[in-house]
């Protein structure tokens, strides 16, 4: 297959720095992503402090059930932080690698994230 001169000058023209449409939508996929993940954390947080006072309140004679829950207490606390720390990382990882700070801070003003 042979390329013409005019195809050959149209991606001479092509400007590497600017974003199209598909770098936009992987900026949104990406997000989204964090999102979800982020979620996922705060579930499993809430799976742990549920589950804790659970084993506690259904056990309160055997000490074995009563310690475990009481260990999930604080392991609830600790998935929901790490999940929120992980979620400001990666936020900022996405705007760092799309180079998109400005856009992805005007995104934050107007859909207040």
């Amino acid at each position: 297959m042979k390329i013409s001169k005019k195809e050959i000058e149209k991606c001479k023209e092509f400007d590497t720095n600017k974003l199209i449409l598909r770098d936009y939508l992987a900026i949104s996929r990406s997000k989204l992503a964090n999102e979800r993940t982020l979620l996922a954390y705060v579930r499993t947080g809430f799976m742990f402090f549920v589950s804790g006072l659970s084993l506690i309140k259904l056990f309160p004679t055997e000490t074995i059930w009563v310690f475990f829950g009481y260990s999930l207490i604080p392991m609830s606390v600790f998935t929901i932080i790490l999940g929120i720390i992980r979620f400001r990382q990666t936020e900022r990882d996405i705007a760092k690698s799309y180079k998109m700070k400005k856009v992805y801070e005007e995104d934050r003003k107007n859909f207040g994230n």
